[in-house]
C-alpha cells in the first residue's frame, strides 16, 4: 500500500506503522514530498497511464477540488466521516473531507528576539531592522505556504510580497522548514511556517515562539487511489487514518490535533 504525503516525514512514518501494526503482512510505503510536487507527480504519473499511489493527501485542499473536477476521484466515505464531519469539513459527493487543520505563523527565536520587540503582524515583517534575519518556505513546494500566499495575496495584495522580497529572505522549502531553522539559529524571524512543527521543536538552542495573532489557518484534504491494491487502501487504510488509533499520534506529534481525512478513490482513466 503505497500513501503519496506532504504530511511531515516523522509522522507520516508513525502512521504506516501504525497501520501495519493492525494490519500485520500489509506494508505502508510513505513517499513524502511537498503538496505542489505531488500535484505534479500525480498529473505525470496519470499522463503515463503510471497508477502507483493507493492514498494521498495534500496541503492543499484545491487539489482534491481540481482531482475531483476531472474525474479522477469517486466517493468513499469512511463511517466516522459520515457520522462526525461537519459539513463543511466534508465534500457534498463524498469525494473528500479534511484529514487535518492547524496555522501558519509568524515565529521568532527568543535567544535572537526579545519578546517585546517581536513582529505582531505581517505589516511588521517589512521593517528594515530585520532585513537579512527573516526565513520564509515556497508556495511553489508546499501547499500549505501556497494556502497561506493566497490569503495574503487576498488581504494585503500583491505588493506586500514585493515589499517582503527586498528583506533578503532565506528561501526554503516545506512548511516544516522555518521552524527548525530557527530553533538553530539560521534566522531570527519566519515570515510563514508550520505551527505543528514549531510547536513540538525541543526547548534548546532557542525557544521558538509564536505570534497567533499574525497566523493563517490551513486545511489538508487526503484522497484513495485504487489499483490493484484499491481494497486494502479503501477497506483498511483510509478507516484507520481517520480512527482514534491515529487521532492520538497526529495530537501529540502536531498539538494542533487532526480532524480526520479526506476520502477519496482516485480512478485510472482506462476504468470506468
Amino acid at each position: 500500500m503505497v500513501w503519496y504525503t506532504s504530511v511531515d516525514l516523522k509522522l507520516s512514518e508513525q502512521i504506516g506503522k501504525a497501520f501495519e501494526a493492525k494490519y500485520p503482512g500489509v506494508t505502508c510505503k510513505v513517499e513524502r514530498t511537498g503538496a505542489e510536487r505531488l500535484l505534479q507527480r500525480i498529473g505525470q504519473e496519470y499522463t503515463a497511464n503510471v497508477h502507483a499511489v493507493d492514498v494521498v493527501n495534500s496541503s492543499d485542499a484545491s487539489h482534491l477540488v481540481y482531482w475531483k473536477d476531472l474525474g479522477m476521484l469517486s466517493p468513499y466515505v469512511p463511517e466516522d466521516v459520515a457520522k462526525f464531519y461537519p459539513a463543511d469539513h466534508k465534500d457534498a459527493d463524498g469525494m473528500f473531507a479534511s484529514f487535518r487543520v492547524f496555522l501558519c505563523v509568524i515565529a521568532y527565536n527568543t535567544n535572537l528576539v526579545k519578546k517585546e520587540e517581536a513582529p505582531k503582524s505581517f505589516a511588521d515583517l517589512l521593517d528594515p531592522k530585520w532585513k537579512g534575519k527573516i526565513i520564509k518556505a515556497h508556495p511553489g513546494y508546499s501547499g500549505t505556504i501556497m494556502t497561506a500566499t493566497q490569503q495574503l495575496v487576498r488581504d494585503l495584495g500583491w505588493p506586500f510580497f514585493e515589499k517582503l522580497a527586498q528583506q533578503n529572505i532565506l528561501q526554503v522549502q516545506s512548511a516544516a522548514d522555518p521552524p527548525k531553522k530557527l530553533a538553530l539559529g539560521e534566522r531570527a524571524i519566519q515570515a510563514d511556517g508550520a505551527l505543528s512543527t514549531a510547536s513540538f521543536l525541543p526547548n534548546s538552542g532557542g525557544i521558538t515562539e509564536m505570534m497567533k495573532v499574525a497566523a493563517i489557518c490551513e486545511t489538508h484534504a487526503v484522497g484513495i487511489v485504487p489499483h490493484f491494491t484499491g481494497p486494502i487502501a479503501t477497506e483498511n487504510f483510509a478507516p484507520i487514518l481517520l480512527s482514534i488509533v491515529i487521532k492520538p499520534i497526529a495530537a501529540g506529534f502536531l498539538v494542533l490535533s487532526a480532524v480526520v481525512t479526506s476520502r477519496a478513490r482516485f480512478i485510472p482513466r482506462d476504468i470506468t
